[in-house]
C-alpha cells in the first residue's frame, strides 16, 4: 500500500510542473519583452507555442503509451520537460526560447495523460477517485504556486528564474519515477 502512495506522490509532483510553468511564464512575459528585445505580440508565442505543441501531443499519448509503456513515456516526458526547461533558462533570443518551449511542449503534452493512466492503473478501484482527485488538486496548487512564486522570482531576480521553479519539480519527479514507477503499471 505504501508503494502506491509513493507512485501517487511522484505523479502528483509531476502534475504540478505544467501548471506552475504555464502561470509563471505568463507572469514573466513583460520582463522577457525587455530582456530579449521583442514586442509583446511576438513574445506571446512563448506561451502559445508550448500550449499548441502540448495539445498536438495529447491525442497520440495513448499510442505512445502502447509503444513505449507507461513508465518509459513518463520518464521521457519528464526528461524532455527538464531539458527544455534548462534550455529555456539559457535562451539568448526570442527564437531560441521558442524552440526550447517546443521541447518543453513535447514533454508536457503526454505528461498529464500518462500520470493519470499510471495512477488509474496503480490504485485499486476503491482508491482511484482519491488518487485522481489528489492529482487534480496538485494542478490547482500549481496555479497558485506559479502565480505567487513566479511574481516573486521575476521581481527579485530575473525572468529566467521562473524556469528553475519548474525544474526542481520535474527533476525530482524524474528521479522518483526511475525508482518508483513500475515497468508496466499493474492492473488491480
Amino acid at each position: 500500500h505504501g508503494e502506491r502512495w509513493w507512485v501517487a506522490r511522484t505523479g502528483i509532483r509531476a502534475g504540478l510542473v505544467s501548471a506552475v510553468d504555464s502561470v509563471s511564464v505568463g507572469i514573466a512575459i513583460p520582463t522577457m519583452v525587455t530582456s530579449l528585445q521583442a514586442d509583446l505580440d511576438q513574445m506571446q508565442w512563448v506561451v502559445t507555442i508550448s500550449m499548441l505543441v502540448q495539445t498536438l501531443m495529447m491525442p497520440i499519448t495513448g499510442w505512445l503509451m502502447g509503444v513505449l509503456g507507461h513508465r518509459h513515456l513518463f520518464l521521457i516526458s519528464l526528461l524532455l520537460v527538464s531539458s527544455g526547461t534548462v534550455l529555456c533558462s539559457l535562451a539568448w533570443s526570442l527564437e531560441s526560447l521558442l524552440v526550447f518551449r517546443v521541447v518543453q511542449g513535447l514533454g508536457f503534452g503526454p505528461l498529464q495523460p500518462v500520470c493519470l493512466a499510471v495512477l488509474y492503473r496503480t490504485f485499486p478501484l476503491d482508491q482511484r477517485g482519491l488518487a485522481l482527485g489528489l492529482f487534480n488538486v496538485s494542478a490547482a496548487l500549481g496555479v497558485a504556486l506559479g502565480r505567487l512564486s513566479g511574481g516573486v522570482l521575476v521581481d527579485a531576480f530575473d525572468w529566467r528564474m521562473v524556469f528553475y521553479l519548474t525544474l526542481c519539480c520535474s527533476v525530482s519527479s524524474l528521479v522518483l519515477g526511475c525508482f518508483l514507477i513500475p515497468s508496466e503499471a499493474r492492473h488491480h
